[in-house]
């Protein structure tokens, strides 16, 4: 099914926007799109979406990258959708939406989380799905349930977006096991299958959350004659499973074999360490997510990541004079390169944005430790990029705990950063491969789509 000049849509239906990128079987970016959107906040740590901007979203980057890349519907052979993890939509029989979306960072399910951990117990919980009472999709399903009975039993079953959108392309209610592992209620050790007695014990119905798991790269449908006039792809090309935002970002960056820790500096800092077999789930110092390759992933993360970090110094320190924003990031790096290796002693404890596992706190807050009147500007800067680097490292020791794959290879993506890398490998003691292209995520899409094709010729 799969040709030499067959191209893929790989879409990524993110928390700011849609990202959409045609590719040729080789990997090569032929076009992208990118369509930006908000978020209403009607109350205070209330995240919401509507959904019909996801699919003004697919609509418009992915007119955007065909026509960048020169070429034709018709030389598409096939799409598949990654998205933001966690988020979700109630909708009703029909498919309607019967509530806005629920986006991932919405953290209105405190208190729901607080009771699954006193009533079922937090580590009974993490060792069943993979994941501690926390902010994910299950929760808030029992808010709604809780604080807004009308639209819970009015919900004919909770949608994942990818899960909406696939829906909405082809008339088929499909989900897919990493689609379905952060609702936080997947059987770990089934992946095929939710875990129905913990939703007895949550007081749901176990078929709230759609109920047919395949795995990534399966060719779930095609494109309807409906959908073609609502999204403007034309029908009959397949659409194909993929995964959470995150892993697809990871296998675009070629995280394929188990013993790989994947790193993503950016906005967030994000691990990802593949393993074959289910982590032995000792202690919640991660979540498990499975890769589109079908294997497990153990991630953790920095709330506040490099590109972060490193906007709020020059926004808040040192605005830099120079125009434009490849030369301020040129600037800083020069900055951080010019100071010694150990940094005379400073470093900074990165929790800006609140701290992740073990300590599960998002009222933690960072530190620069060691400051003296020996210290100039690159040395905040260093202190930024190696304080991320030594709790990356923590965060991954404590992952290998828990694994029974020793780590072999290293990755980062997410944007060349020389000095990051070279201190990330500095503090790990071993070689690292640093991936050029900016954006895996839209990427990692198409490649699902690549492999459902070829399986079906």
């Amino acid at each position: 099914m799969v040709e030499n000049k067959s191209l893929l849509l790989g879409i990524d239906v993110g928390t700011s926007g849609t990202k959409t990128m045609i590719v040729d079987v080789s990997g090569n970016i032929l076009g992208s799109g990118f369509k930006a959107y908000g978020h209403n906040s009607p109350q205070p740590g209330w995240v919401e979406q509507e959904p019909i901007w996801y699919v003004e979203g697919i609509r418009e980057s992915a007119a955007q990258a065909l026509a960048e890349s020169g070429r034709r519907w018709n030389d598409v052979c096939g799409l598949s959708m990654t998205h933001q993890r966690l988020t979700f939509i109630p909708i009703a029989k029909d498919g309607e939406p019967v509530y806005p979306a629920i986006v991932w960072n919405d953290t209105r399910c405190s208190e729901e989380a607080r009771w699954a951990s006193d009533a079922i117990g937090a580590e009974s919980i993490f060792r069943r799905t993979g994941y501690p009472p926390g902010i994910w999709s299950v929760y808030k399903v029992l808010w709604l349930k809780n604080h807004r009975p009308e639209i819970y039993h009015k919900s004919y079953q909770f949608h994942m977006v990818s899960d909406w959108l696939i829906y909405q392309l082809t008339g088929k209610t499909v989900t897919s096991y990493g689609t379905a592992a952060t609702s936080g209620v997947l059987n770990l050790a089934q992946k095929d299958k939710w875990d129905t007695d913990l939703l007895k014990e949550f007081g749901l119905r176990e078929d709230i959350f759609v109920q047919d798991i395949r795995p990534s790269g399966t060719v779930v449908g095609s494109v309807t004659d409906e959908a073609e006039a609502i999204f403007k792809i034309p029908a009959g090309i397949p659409v194909v499973t993929a995964a959470g935002d995150q892993p697809c970002g990871s296998f675009g960056a070629g995280q394929f074999e188990s013993g790989t820790l994947s790193v993503n500096g950016g906005t967030a800092c994000t691990c990802e360490a593949l393993t074959t077999e289910i982590p032995t789930l000792q202690d919640p110092n991660y979540f498990v997510e499975i890769s589109p390759t079908g294997a497990y992933i153990m991630e953790n993360s920095i709330y506040s990541g490099a590109s972060a970090l490193i906007n709020w110094y020059k926004d808040n320190f040192d605005r830099c004079q120079n125009e434009t924003e490849q030369n301020k990031w040129e600037y800083v790096q020069k900055l951080a390169a010019e100071t010694p290796v150990g940094n005379l002693g400073l470093i900074m404890i990165p929790f800006l944005g609140g701290a992740g596992a073990p300590y599960w706190n998002m009222d933690a807050r960072g530190a620069l430790l060691g400051l003296s009147e020996d210290h100039r500007k690159g040395n905040i800067l260093r202190a930024i990029i190696e304080g991320l680097a030594y709790e990356v490292k923590r965060e991954s020791d404590l992952m290998a705990e828990d694994s029974s794959d020793p780590l072999m290879r290293l990755i980062t993506y997410g944007g060349s950063n020389p000095i990051w890398n070279q201190t990330l490998a500095n503090v790990f003691n071993r070689p690292l491969d640093a991936v050029l292209t900016k954006d895996t995520t839209a990427l990692g899409a198409a490649m699902c789509a690549a492999v459902g094709l070829i399986s079906t010729k």
